[in-house]
């Protein structure tokens, strides 16, 4: 499963509605037309700081204000199997609990960026900062987001549920911080 594109839509004045896509008579989004608005020339940026609920932030980012953590196991993620949100949401970890940091949407895929990672040593150091996302497991029946913690001290691994953990790249650390 792919996420689907926030779509605005501004004119020349900055005003800014949000489209919902049409679905079909089984309730999916049809996003056809994004490929029109997609060959439309870019005229320019504009990026907005928004606020929301945590619900909102969960149904936009796909990650919530307090993060999954992940329970590690023995599989070991296939390149090509899965598709990682291009979404974050970063939280700082201290003695008095979990603090939400924000959250972005990446304009890079992360897919390529979890490729090639060498299984994590063992590590007893805590971190105290992580970026939350989720990744889909592709030609699956089950289209349920797997939660994935990448931390950014301490061990600086990718924690993915069900999954061998992984020492997290320069680069992604990069990316996600």
């Amino acid at each position: 499963m792919v996420a689907i594109p926030d779509l605005w839509l501004i004119d020349a004045t900055g005003r800014a509605i949000r489209p919902s896509y049409p679905v079909d008579e089984c309730k999916f989004q049809r996003i056809g037309g994004l490929r029109a608005v997609e060959a439309l020339e870019n005229v320019g940026r504009v990026d907005h700081r928004v606020q929301l609920w945590p619900d909102g932030v969960e149904q936009l980012m796909g990650c919530g204000t307090a993060p999954a953590l992940p329970v590690v196991g023995a599989s070991v993620l296939v390149p090509g199997d899965y598709s990682v949100r291009s979404s974050v949401c970063r939280y700082r970890f201290d003695a008095t609990g979990v603090a939400f940091a924000g959250a972005e949407s990446l304009l890079d895929s992360l897919d390529p960026y979890f490729e090639g990672l060498d299984p994590a040593p063992p590590c007893a150091s805590t971190a105290s900062a992580a970026a939350g996302t989720s990744l889909f497991p592709l030609g699956s029946e089950s289209s349920v987001p797997v939660p994935v913690l990448i931390e950014f001290d301490g061990c600086r691994r990718v924690l993915i549920d069900g999954v061998v953990p992984v020492v997290a790249s320069p680069v992604l650390l990069a990316l996600v911080a």
